[in-house]
């Protein structure tokens, strides 16, 4: 495995928020080239065949976990099929599910996944009329509890995080604590700024003490930045994609967070370098 940091400028060491993060461990990368936001960019199509040997491209890299299914309206039949394919090469990774109903979280179960992340929009800005906040808290508690209570890994996935109201946000950070395993501070509107979202993962991070995560939308090419922001802020793993695709402008690109966060952060993601040129 090689290292990058020779490569970095010294001033990177003498910034005072990179200082607590020459003690961390490195950094764990969720891959969703395989689940359904990835073909959800314009002219991006994958085949069964090229799914699976992405899969073991990534995992030989070294790559932490992959969702393989989700995000769509509804999983389709061959998706269903191919994400049987994709469990079946028993790869050494952790396999999950983008869900958001509780037929789609028993259906992960069913397939033999690991986990699912559990998709709700939590900005109560956006409420319409006749919901409140209750009721984005009764839903998510409804479906974590049904995944915890089926044995899966169970994330939280908050939709559109980065622009709830921060009292909101912490209410359900904290209510449903005990019904997640993790959390995943969404920007799906991909508006936040690197100094923003390094305010609120740390702010999170006060909420709770389960693992945080971070969905980053690429809308004003701040994907990468804000990647490595959310680092600095505690985050613990990042959601990628090869080459960054994804919906509308994309995600945060594999290769490019691999290589920036060694360079700017001195911070290992533990992907194996050599392999990311044959990947893309």
């Amino acid at each position: 495995m090689q290292t990058l940091t020779k490569f970095s400028s010294p001033y990177n060491w003498l910034s005072s928020s990179n200082l607590p993060l020459k003690k961390s461990d490195r950094i764990q990368i969720h891959d969703l080239t395989l689940e359904a936001d990835a073909e959800e960019m314009a002219g991006v199509t994958i085949s069964g065949t090229n799914k699976i040997a992405i899969a073991s491209a990534l995992s030989e890299l070294g790559v932490d976990r992959l969702s393989i299914l989700g995000n769509s309206p509804m999983p389709s039949e061959g998706e269903i099929t191919s994400a049987r394919k994709l469990i079946g090469l028993d790869l050494p990774v952790r396999l999950d599910a983008f869900v958001k109903t509780a037929a789609e979280i028993k259906l992960a179960k069913e397939i033999g996944l690991w986990g699912v992340e559990i998709l709700v929009g939590v900005n109560d800005r956006l409420l319409t009329s006749g919901n409140g906040r209750h009721h984005i808290l009764e839903r998510c508690k409804s479906l974590t509890g049904y995944a915890k209570e089926l044995g899966l890994h169970t994330c939280l996935f908050g939709g559109d995080a980065t622009r709830t109201s921060e009292d909101f946000l912490e209410e359900v950070v904290t209510t449903l604590e005990s019904y997640y395993d993790e959390f995943t501070i969404a920007d799906s509107s991909g508006t936040i700024s690197p100094y923003g979202l390094q305010y609120l993962t740390e702010r999170v991070g006060t909420w709770t003490k389960k693992p945080l995560k971070v969905h980053l939308h690429n809308h004003t090419s701040m994907a990468i930045a804000n990647a490595l922001a959310a680092v600095v802020g505690g985050v613990e793993t990042i959601q990628t994609t090869v080459n960054g695709v994804g919906e509308l402008t994309g995600l945060v690109p594999l290769e490019e967070f691999a290589v920036a966060s060694e360079i700017h952060l001195g911070v290992s993601t533990g992907l194996e370098l050599s392999g990311l040129h044959e990947l893309s």
